[in-house]
């Protein structure tokens, strides 16, 4: 998954899409989620 560009970039805009209104409503939710967080930096270093 790390290797493979293409579905980092995939997940990441459909997980953003989805998880928009959570972000911006409940921040204290999406920042408690370690995995999320760590699949953010990956999305990053890319």
């Amino acid at each position: 998954f790390i290797k493979n560009k293409s579905l980092v970039y995939t997940f990441f805009n459909i997980f953003e899409n989805d998880l928009n209104h959570l972000k911006q409503k409940f921040p204290n939710i999406t920042n408690s989620w370690t995995y999320y967080k760590e699949f953010e930096k990956i999305y990053k270093d890319k």
